[in-house]
């Protein structure tokens, strides 16, 4: 025989697919459960179901009997927003890439084996991942060899100079975007060692040189005709990043964390950093991290 709970926390199915938990009371209770079953010859099975999923089974079935959709209902709206009040978040344990570790990516890269056209472009993604507030998914392709309609990356045209001096990102689709109007991204130069516009200079200059110019292409492309995907761009990130303290904590989100975070540190103002990164709610407080202070650059357009 075989009894199955349905259970919406995540951590409880795992708990019991282990037998294992730090908490004492917890781990005597799933001891005794185990006990009983083994005693009895029944199965025990967690399953983890969220909430949403049972609302959708439910609200199907209502429908095929003639009534409202059960999602429309303003009470069902306020259940979920009290339940959600009542899980707890789990941290965010992710760290930010500072001005002082893109010091050091810079560093590493100069003295590794890759050729100077690929430490460009590493470095001049790392810039615009920190710079812009980039998701990597806004920089990177899905596949090294081929772009997809899904894929939403910068081309070659969607990154140009301006006559003052700064530098213009067209995304020409993002996570907050999702008709595909199109935002502007207006970068300035920082005029020190970690300056976007400069990275762009150099780097462009380098890929001009290439056969696969063609400014319908990724912007983002390697001599041998490959793209920068997003598992290539990860992979890298780690390497620069291996000898750091909770080098694992880092990822290519880390980028937005520590933009947030030092755009904070520099008295930005909430609506600032809130378009900088283009959040359309405040879920851009939960990017922003304690860190010592740092000098006040310059990240928005002038």
């Amino acid at each position: 025989m075989r009894l199955s709970f349905h259970c919406d926390n995540l951590g409880v199915g795992q708990a019991w697919d282990r037998l294992g938990s730090s908490s004492p009371a917890v781990l005597h209770l799933m001891r005794l459960m185990a006990t009983a079953a083994a005693t009895s010859n029944f199965i025990i099975k967690i399953v983890h179901i969220r909430v949403r999923v049972y609302l959708a089974g439910i609200s199907n079935a209502l429908l095929e009997l003639g009534y409202p959709p059960l999602a429309k209902s303003s009470l069902i709206k306020r259940a979920l927003k009290g339940y959600q009040r009542l899980k707890a978040t789990p941290p965010d344990s992710r760290l930010p890439i500072t001005l002082n570790i893109l010091r050091l990516i810079k560093n590493r890269l100069s003295s590794s084996q890759l050729s100077p056209y690929c430490q460009q472009l590493y470095w001049t993604a790392c810039t615009f991942a920190f710079f812009g507030f980039l998701r990597v998914g806004e920089f990177c392709t899905s596949s090294q060899t081929t772009t997809r309609a899904s894929d939403h990356t910068l081309l070659s045209r969607h990154a140009s100079l301006r006559p003052d001096g700064s530098l213009c990102l067209l995304l020409p689709h993002s996570k907050t975007d999702p008709t595909g109007t199109g935002q502007t991204i207006i970068l300035s130069p920082t005029h020190r060692s970690v300056c976007p516009v400069t990275a762009f200079r150099n780097f462009i200059r380098l890929r001009r040189q290439l056969q696969a110019s063609s400014t319908s292409l990724p912007l983002f492309i390697f001599p041998d005709g490959s793209f920068l995907s997003r598992s290539v761009f990860s992979s890298a990130l780690k390497r620069f990043l291996c000898n750091l303290p909770n080098s694992h904590l880092y990822s290519t989100h880390s980028f937005r964390i520590g933009a947030a975070t030092i755009a904070a540190e520099a008295l930005s103002s909430d609506t600032t950093i809130q378009k900088a990164g283009r959040w359309k709610s405040a879920t851009y407080r939960g990017y922003i991290r304690t860190s010592s202070p740092n000098r006040r650059i310059k990240f928005f357009s002038r």
